[in-house]
């Protein structure tokens, strides 16, 4: 067996489990997302509003479009990285008023983030509609 071919096999398994990571990180930020508005909407906790839940599924929907569209559409990766950062930074100013309840957040938003910097996409284009470049 040629080393050549082993290493290509080992990449593609690694860029696998890197896609599946991410997707996984972006469906739990779209999951918590809809927990937290249940539970605002049930507890009603002091001072909590449905703005920054509802940023987290518009985050969420975006990093999901991003590994859906890896090559399709232009600069869509440089803008999940903006949304992440940007989210990242409220969740970390509001970390102080809610405690651990919005720690589950920003650590799915950091890792989206690292994610969508570090993950490199694939150079197949995925939809055959989509002309390669």
């Amino acid at each position: 067996m040629r080393a050549g071919g082993d290493r290509n096999l080992r990449q593609t398994i690694r860029e696998a489990n890197m896609k599946t990571a991410d997707g996984g990180c972006a469906w739990a930020l779209f999951g918590w997302g809809v927990v937290t508005i249940v539970r605002i909407e049930v507890v009603h906790p002091y001072g909590a509003v449905l703005d920054t839940p509802v940023l987290w599924l518009v985050t969420a929907i975006l990093n999901l479009l991003r590994i859906r569209n890896e090559i399709g559409i232009r600069d869509l990766r440089l803008s999940c990285i903006a949304v992440n950062i940007i989210v990242l930074m409220i969740e970390i100013v509001r970390w102080k008023m809610f405690g651990s309840w919005t720690l589950i957040a920003a650590l799915l938003v950091l890792f989206l983030t690292a994610f969508s910097i570090f993950r490199k996409p694939t150079t197949s284009c995925p939809n055959p509609n989509i002309p390669s470049r």
